[in-house]
């Protein structure tokens, strides 16, 4: 084989181990859970859906992202925190172990609370064998999901993690552009409000895309994306983290007036939206203070986006009463891996050494 065949076959090879996962994932998500009665399912009504939500794969990595959001809260507000994980790769593994025995902690909980919600409806049988084989499956799918991550390199992103978390969106992004035209059709939703949705994910994913690629591109212009510790890598975490981390620490604020205060749900909601702006400039600037002046990383302009793609998304939802919601930071965070995904092609590697040639 050539020089030019092998680079060929390794520059395909990602693409490839990417697409094993995901088939891994879709097929998993077709196992059943264990004793789970399927003529009861239907019965009960709650068949409706996508078949993951009753499948050893239900969890997904929903454990996981709830301990690495605590995790990431950490590292921004405790230095000494961030800098003794990076001091020493044994530093890197250890957390990575703490994240994963919460992670499989927090998945048998929730787990449970699954098995638990199948057995009231009367679809899995409410013995101890059944219940424990269920909540073990669920962990399972979890912890399989979390190896399948590891397994893929994303440029810029680091692992497969946030594929994989994106993965059932995308999935059922069909169903749910179906969704929307029978919404339209039937007039539960205006076609006006169908076009205005359409136009701003297709005008905020554009601009996701043009950060993405100012964030890749040093100083000279030249694509030179850089290690996940570096400054672009920073970028790229607050790129994906930020808006996250606003929408929880809102959320934990928001939930706090309601019990202290009693709020309504629409006071609550907006309440929500308007703590948003002033945590994501905060969580911003906080990623930006662990370059220290390094690179050149616009962070206004990641702001800047992130508030617009967000707030302008939420917006939409309550203004126009959509039955679907705007979510600016799965937005972000899709196209963001999308993006990814693509500098892998061959094509894209390729095409400097051919018209250099």
């Amino acid at each position: 084989m050539t020089e030019q065949g092998r680079t060929a076959e390794r520059s395909w090879r990602p693409l490839a181990v990417i697409a094993g996962v995901l088939i891994v994932y879709a097929l998993g998500s077709k196992i059943p859970l264990p004793g789970l009665d399927a003529e009861r399912l239907v019965a009960a009504g709650a068949s409706q859906g996508p078949a993951a939500r009753f499948s050893v794969m239900a969890l997904g990595l929903t454990p996981l992202l709830t301990v690495l959001v605590f995790i990431e809260f950490a590292r921004l507000l405790i230095p000494q925190f961030r800098q003794w994980q990076s001091a020493s790769f044994a530093n890197a593994v250890w957390v990575g172990r703490i994240v994963t025995i919460c992670a499989i902690v927090l998945a048998a909980l929730q787990g449970f609370g699954v098995v638990a919600a199948l057995t009231r409806i009367g679809v899995v049988e409410a013995d101890n064998a059944t219940i424990l084989a269920d909540v073990a499956a669920l962990v399972g799918g979890t912890l399989v999901l979390i190896w399948l991550a590891d397994r893929i390199v994303l440029p810029g992103v680091g692992n497969g993690f946030w594929l994989l978390w994106i993965a059932p969106f995308l999935a059922g992004l069909a169903t749910q552009i179906a969704i929307a035209i029978a919404a339209m059709q039937t007039g539960a939703v205006t076609g006006s409000a169908v076009l205005i949705s359409a136009a701003y994910l297709l005008i905020a994913s554009a601009a996701v895309v043009v950060v993405n690629i100012i964030i890749a591109r040093g100083e000279s212009g030249q694509d030179s994306t850089s290690e996940l510790g570096g400054p672009k890598g920073i970028a790229m975490r607050a790129l994906i983290w930020s808006p996250l981390l606003a929408n929880v620490a809102a959320g934990y604020i928001a939930a706090l007036f309601y019990v202290v205060f009693a709020w309504s749900t629409p006071a609550l909601l907006l309440t929500r939206l308007i703590l948003f702006i002033p945590l994501i400039v905060l969580f911003v600037l906080a990623y930006a203070r662990q370059t220290n002046g390094q690179g050149a990383v616009p962070w206004s302009l990641l702001a800047l986006l992130q508030l617009v793609v967000c707030v302008v998304g939420e917006w939409l939802t309550m203004g126009l009463g959509l039955p679907w919601r705007l979510d600016g930071a799965l937005l972000i965070v899709t196209v963001t891996v999308l993006t990814s995904l693509l500098r892998l092609l061959p094509v894209s590697r390729g095409a400097p050494a051919t018209a250099s040639a």
